[in-house]
């Protein structure tokens, strides 16, 4: 009796081992995606009121708060710099905090304009999605693709940036 109990609790602790072993793969596609793919296609009507330019074409937003994961705001930052780099006028950052910006430029050494969505509309009109994240959207403001940039996945900052590069027309760069 002893020796059936003992192979059953050695039969579950190998499964919950193995389970353990393949959580960390799920983990990381949901961590990903954040369950936003819903989100695609939707037109973010909140956005007119932040940025005071309109977009002709494609264009990129950075969406950040102070109080996200610092290793993603900066990895956020980091790749905002290159993206702004590439297309000018054409990649904005948000935040919804009440952060003072200048410090939030020295500290990250991005001079652009950061805008500030007082009310947090463009995160409670997309079901409080999870930040920092890049949102690019068509002249519409309908979104095409979403990226949360992660220290550890730089190889999906790679893939957001060729999307971005397929994405946005050349010819029209401000």
């Amino acid at each position: 009796m002893n020796k059936i109990i003992l192979c059953i609790l050695l039969f579950l602790l190998v499964s919950a081992c193995n389970h353990a072993l393949k959580q960390p793969e799920k983990f990381e596609r949901y961590k990903q995606s954040r369950d936003a793919d819903f989100l695609l296609g939707k037109t973010v009507k909140g956005i007119d009121s932040i940025l005071s330019v309109k977009c002709k074409d494609n264009y990129i937003v950075y969406i950040f708060n102070s109080n996200d994961c610092g290793s993603c705001v900066d990895e956020g930052f980091s790749l905002l710099k290159k993206l702004t780099a590439l297309y000018t006028n054409r990649v904005y950052a948000i935040t919804p905090s009440l952060d003072n910006p200048a410090f939030l430029q020295k500290n990250y050494g991005y001079y652009e304009y950061i805008y500030r969505d007082n009310n947090d509309m463009i995160r409670r009109e997309l079901k409080y999605i999870p930040t920092p994240v890049f949102l690019l959207l068509d002249n519409t403001n309908k979104i095409l693709n979403i990226h949360f940039p992660e220290s550890q996945k730089t190889e999906y900052n790679q893939e957001f940036m060729k999307i971005c590069a397929e994405r946005i027309n050349f010819s029209t760069k401000d």
